[in-house]
């Protein structure tokens, strides 16, 4: 039984590589075996289209589409992933903040692409509630080992 499953799989095989000759066609088309599902399918370049994307709020950022395509990260961001770390300029008030982040696209509830931005931490804050719950010395020290093992691998 092993030899005719193979002897099958063999001849299927040959007949879809020779799909065009019109005695293949015709039995693919008895078999009812659509040939167009085993086509090797090209795949979407990306899953977001540039064009959705506000880059007057990107260039407002000090990014151009420009540097993100030659750096390579506009293909990973159009593509739903975080960028690498890269740097940007944040205007507050009259001020500009520069800092390292991760970028990535998302949407909001109606559809808009927006700018999700992951800021770099340099250092924990042991002093925020969160971390510690009290402020004695050892326990700081306890809190900032854990912080430090708890943090995922790169």
């Amino acid at each position: 039984m092993a030899d005719n499953v193979e002897q099958s799989v063999d001849n299927l095989r040959t007949m879809l590589q020779s799909r065009e000759k019109p005695e293949s066609k015709q039995q693919l088309a008895e078999m009812g075996i659509p040939f167009e599902d085993y086509l090797p399918q090209q795949k979407n370049a990306t899953a977001i289209y540039s064009e959705k994307v506000d880059w007057k709020m990107l260039n407002d950022l000090g990014l151009s589409r420009e540097r993100l395509e030659q750096n390579g990260e506009l293909e990973k961001m159009l593509n739903w992933q975080k960028s690498n770390l890269i740097t940007i300029a944040v205007p507050i008030g009259g001020t500009t903040i520069y800092t390292e982040a991760r970028l990535a696209f998302r949407t909001d509830d109606n559809g808009n692409i927006g700018l999700a931005i992951h800021p770099l931490r340099k250092k924990h804050s042991l002093t925020f509630p969160i971390w510690v719950t009290s402020s004695l010395p050892k326990k700081r020290s306890n809190s900032l080992l854990w912080a430090i093992l708890a943090r995922p691998l790169r």
